[in-house]
């Protein structure tokens, strides 16, 4: 199977205002992500997220993050917010996958000492039909967290194995900075880059000067690897 580029590139994760949104639209990332992890600094609950999703402009892709959902609650977000990407970033199995229709899927994987295996393993446990919809986000591992803590992944020792994932779109994740996202995308050739704390002032308050200058460093980064 010939690896696909997913539908964006650039995503900033974790947006709670319409200032963010605008932000991002203004910039060249061309994905949000709306966080309905409850335990998340950047949780917003579904009736603001609605509101969010409306001043979202066309041109940008809207992915919703969930850690262990349910299928039906993943579903009635993904209907009221008009959601094209369900990013699944907690523990969820592969079978998830095939019981979420026609939508598009992120599974994130938290990589620690075992690398590319556990991602490798859910890989293999999908049909050939389910693996064409789905994206492989990786983010750095910390204990009993799930993501969007700043913490930056071993990039060479992941350089070493990304080749398994030859067949499979995937976006890099963790730590990523306006100041290191051209040489993470220059070392590892991502598909896409997803950053959150990396263009924050405070926990879920974007940066617009910082979302404007990692979409920019990005951009230019992507665009040299084509």
């Amino acid at each position: 199977m010939a690896q696909s580029n997913p539908a964006f590139r650039i995503k900033i994760c974790g947006v709670t205002r319409a200032d963010d949104i605008l932000a991002v639209a203004n910039s060249a990332a061309d994905a949000i992500g709306l966080n309905f992890y409850p335990r998340s600094s950047r949780y917003v609950p579904l009736d603001q997220a609605e509101r969010l999703a409306d001043h979202c402009p066309d041109h940008l892709q809207r992915v919703g993050v969930f850690v262990n959902a349910s299928r039906d609650e993943l579903l009635k977000h993904a209907a009221r917010c008009g959601l094209g990407w369900l990013q699944l970033h907690g523990d969820e199995p592969p079978e998830l996958v095939a019981e979420l229709g026609d939508y598009r899927i992120i599974r994130a994987f938290r990589c620690g000492a075992d690398g590319l295996a556990p991602v490798t393993k859910f890989l293999d446990a999908l049909t050939v039909e389910d693996r064409q919809r789905l994206t492989v986000l990786l983010d750095a591992a910390q204990p009993g967290q799930y993501g969007g803590t700043g913490h930056t992944l071993d990039w060479h020792a992941l350089a070493n194995e990304i080749g398994q994932l030859r067949d499979v779109p995937w976006i890099l994740a963790g730590g990523l900075t306006p100041h290191n996202v051209a040489a993470a995308i220059n070392c590892l050739q991502p598909q896409g880059v997803d950053t959150a704390s990396g263009v924050e002032i405070a926990p879920g308050i974007k940066d617009p000067a910082a979302i404007e200058s990692f979409a920019a460093a990005a951009d230019e980064a992507f665009k040299s690897l084509s």
